[in-house]
């Protein structure tokens, strides 16, 4: 009839791969497929149209195409589901399934994968699960499930992933939980997290990320995993986790890949120590409450990808050892009060697209080697400081940057001709600085800019024509902003430019200018809204 798998969509039926020649070899089977189909109230796709009594239950998936996507279909699962004891797997994720999982599940002995996320399940998980002793994936994350999660789930000793969640589930023991290699994800829940889940030797995998589960000092839990030498993901972000972060932080695996800690209420300092977790290629400690300079040790995880330390009351210098992370794509640090001057050395991390320095208290000039880093091609923002000196030439290497922004310094010189060749800019702000000069003609090649502020500098001279040029309405820009308020330069401004077609064009800015007003044409338009006299 049909033996090893089939899958239909979101609905995925498996046949246990030991029986290749198996069949439903009753009419048990079939009316098992019957209640199932019976208890299906929207079948939008036609899924399961064709299961009836004028063609063998065996033939009724012949006539579907292995992958047919998101099958869209509302029902509730009948207890007779338990007598299809070949089943291997059922992956009835992203339907609207919904009322209580039954009991009958657990008949299904030789069961090894079961996901139904994201439906509208009910009632609470089973306890006959358990005698699923084959499973080893087990995700009912989003559902709408009550009660306490089986501590029977220990008797599952092949499960190698746990994924479960729901808003109203009852807190975890770790009793429930097999002593084996698995990974765990909980979702939604309140509580605590047991320390003793350092009993869990070989787990790989913690994720507790978007919880309430903070009633507690991190350290001791950090302290606790020491044992779980195989643990490769640690998440335990946007919680409510206190405390300082350990020194024996250094004593969790040296396998951990990615550890997150943000969006806490971790305060104190970040310890030298972390520096031993050498294998990290994720490390999130942004939005919590930490203190002091960034350890020189951060710069030994250099297989790091990706560093998020914003958010923080961090103080010192950027340490040059960062110049290390080789690997490294994304370097959060904004909105802390880190002092000194950028490091030159950050240079060498060639693989660069997102670097966040913004809202510190870094001054001096910036570094040819920072600014030069083509990689670099999501932003670059360096706002909020106390930069000072020019904008570099070598700023003309950010060829696939989407903005920079330089605002809110202490930048003098003029604007470099080689931006221009910055062709993938969208957004260049470099408002309230020293800049002076007149704007280059070369940045008429700069075509995709949406948002442009110059406003607050020493600008001068005419603006130039290109402006009429850059016809932003063609780009089809919403909201955009020009601003060239308070470009107080010893040359008035003279408006020889003119908007032709701007037609999404809904504020510019030229405020706080020497400019003498000579003609004022406003031609009629389909704007329906008065003209503002201001």
């Amino acid at each position: 009839c049909f033996s090893s798998s089939i899958l239909l969509g979101s609905l995925l039926l498996v046949m246990i791969s030991g029986f290749e020649s198996a069949t439903f070899s009753n009419e048990t089977d079939g009316q098992a497929l019957l209640d199932f189909k019976n208890r299906i109230t929207e079948d939008p796709l036609q899924i399961i149209s064709s299961w009836n009594d004028s063609l063998h239950f065996c033939k009724w998936w012949e006539s579907h195409d292995s992958e047919l996507g998101v099958t869209r279909l509302v029902g509730s699962i009948p207890p007779s589901i338990g007598n299809l004891t070949f089943l291997t797997g059922i992956n009835l994720r992203n339907n609207s399934f919904n009322g209580a999982i039954p009991q009958e599940m657990g008949r299904l002995i030789h069961l090894q994968h079961l996901n139904f996320t994201y439906n509208s399940f009910v009632g609470r998980i089973p306890t006959n699960i358990t005698h699923c002793t084959e499973l080893t994936v087990l995700d009912l994350v989003y559902n709408e499930l009550v009660g306490q999660i089986p501590d029977q789930l220990s008797s599952l000793s092949k499960l190698l992933s746990l994924v479960l969640a729901s808003t109203i589930l009852q807190a975890f023991h770790y009793q429930m939980l097999p002593a084996f290699k698995c990974s765990i994800s909980l979702k939604s829940l309140t509580g605590t997290v047991p320390t003793n889940l350092g009993r869990l030797q070989v787990i790989y995998r913690i994720n507790f990320d978007d919880n309430i589960l903070g009633k507690g000092d991190i350290g001791d839990l950090l302290t606790f995993l020491r044992n779980c030498t195989r643990l490769e993901v640690l998440g335990l972000a946007i919680n409510q986790f206190g405390g300082e972060l350990p020194n024996s932080i250094a004593n969790l695996s040296t396998s951990l890949k990615i550890l997150t800690l943000g969006n806490n209420l971790l305060h104190g300092n970040i310890p030298y120590e972390i520096g031993n977790l050498f294998n990290l290629t994720v490390l999130g400690l942004e939005r919590n409450f930490l203190t002091d300079k960034v350890p020189d040790a951060v710069g030994k995880l250099q297989q790091l990808g990706r560093l998020d330390l914003n958010g923080n009351n961090l103080s010192g210098p950027i340490p040059s050892s960062l110049g290390n992370l080789t690997s490294l794509t994304m370097l959060f640090m904004e909105e802390n009060g880190l002092e000194g001057t950028i490091p030159p050395s950050l240079g060498k991390c060639l693989n660069l697209e997102q670097l966040n320095i913004s809202s510190n208290k870094l001054s001096g000039t910036i570094p040819k080697e920072v600014i030069a880093i083509s990689s670099l091609s999501i932003s670059l923002p360096m706002s909020h400081n106390f930069l000072t000196g020019s904008l570099p030439m070598e700023v003309g290497k950010l060829r696939n940057l989407m903005e920079l922004d330089v605002s809110d310094n202490r930048l003098s010189g003029e604007i470099p001709s080689t931006l221009s060749t910055c062709l993938s800019l969208e957004r260049l702000l470099v408002k309230n600085n020293l800049l002076q000069g007149t704007i280059p003609e070369s940045l008429k090649t700069l075509r995709g800019l949406q948002v442009i502020d110059f406003s607050h500098n020493n600008f001068s001279g005419q603006i130039p024509e290109f402006w009429e040029s850059f016809l932003l309405s063609r780009n089809s820009i919403f909201h955009s902003i020009i601003s060239m308020a308070k470009c107080q330069g010893k040359a008035s401004l003279q408006m020889l430019v003119q908007f032709p077609s701007w037609k999404m064009m809904n504020y510019v800015e030229v405020s706080r200018n020497y400019i003498c007003l000579h003609a004022l044409k406003i031609t009629p338009t389909h704007q329906q809204n008065s003209f503002p006299c201001k």
